[in-house]
């Protein structure tokens, strides 16, 4: 694996349709996945700290079923895809490698489940919780600070509303106390029900992923 790379945020690293030649391991920052559907829509989703991009496109020799771009300033190692495929029988990675291949598909399929079963405002709630447990900074006086490096009208592709609905979900946050964002940053008031799900725990698996193929 080589060594980490900084990337500035608004760089593209794979498109959709092209067959890829590398993938990426995520350390530090927020990658956009998007991909433009039928009547104008576009699907998007949010990857963070320890997640492969491009990995099953590598493995299968496939195109990228979506576009990556880099939503902030990220830090990232890559594996070419040769050297993928090469990984995989090894005793070593290889397990470790086939584990975030499966997190991959498990996360695809429950977000499915839950996209079905849950209402615009519980998508949002997930959205915040995910972009707190990775970018969140705790204070001192109980709140924690976000910088969510996201418009209105990403947030709504990534909760499938429109730009409007998105608004509209964010003031009602505001008008319950969850959320402050009339600004950058935004701000969690302590005893915010969104803060409860808060953690500080790595994961395991791409933290061993990267111990073993730097060495």
């Amino acid at each position: 694996m080589a060594p980490p790379v900084e990337i500035r945020a608004g760089v593209t690293l794979f498109r959709h349709g092209q067959i890829g030649t590398a993938l990426y391991l995520i350390e530090e920052g927020l990658v956009l996945l998007t991909r433009a559907g039928a009547a104008n829509t576009t699907t998007s989703v949010l990857r963070g700290p320890s997640w492969l991009l491009g990995a099953a496109s590598c493995v299968l020799g496939r195109p990228h079923p979506a576009t990556a771009e880099t939503l902030t300033d990220c830090r990232l190692r890559s594996i070419r895809a040769d050297a993928c495929r090469r990984l995989q029988t090894d005793p070593t990675v290889g397990p470790w490698l086939h584990r975030m291949l499966a997190r991959e598909w498990y996360e695809q399929v429950e977000t499915m489940s839950f996209i079905r079963d849950a209402n615009a405002a519980q998508r949002l709630d997930r959205l915040l919780i995910m972009l707190v447990n990775q970018r969140g900074e705790r204070c001192r006086d109980g709140t924690v600070r976000l910088n969510p490096h996201l418009t209105r009208a990403v947030i709504g592709q990534i909760v499938g509303v429109a730009r409007e609905s998105a608004s509209r979900l964010l003031s009602n946050l505001q008008r319950e106390g969850v959320i402050r964002c009339e600004r950058v940053p935004w701000v969690f008031p302590k005893g915010s029900r969104l803060l409860a799900a808060m953690t500080d725990a790595p994961y395991a698996p791409a933290a061993r992923l990267i111990s073993i193929a730097a060495t």
